[in-house]
């Protein structure tokens, strides 16, 4: 089972890489698709029937809240704007 699931993936990418026309030169310009943020390593405890967090962790969720997931989703526009790019170009072939 696995060598064939390897020969398609393999035969996938090798025909992507193979694609010399103009719509695979106008593909390979798109960058990588931005990562998500990973979530930041806070400590949770259980007060009084409540979930806290001390100071340095309940600011680190919010410049998670505040400036990470704004810039991510920044950089998902910026990206979402280049695939329109490289859509309209291949559509223009």
């Amino acid at each position: 089972m696995l060598l064939p699931a390897l020969s398609v993936l393999t035969g996938c990418r090798t025909a992507a890489a193979a694609d010399t026309g103009a719509a695979g030169v106008i593909i390979r310009e798109l960058s990588e698709l931005p990562a998500l943020p990973a979530w930041p390593d806070v400590t949770w405890t259980y007060e009084g029937g409540k979930y806290c967090l001390d100071e340095a962790d309940a600011d680190r969720v919010l410049d998670y809240l505040e400036n990470r997931i704004p810039a991510y989703e920044f950089e998902m526009e910026l990206y979402a704007g280049k695939v329109r790019a490289v859509r309209d170009g291949i559509l223009a072939l």
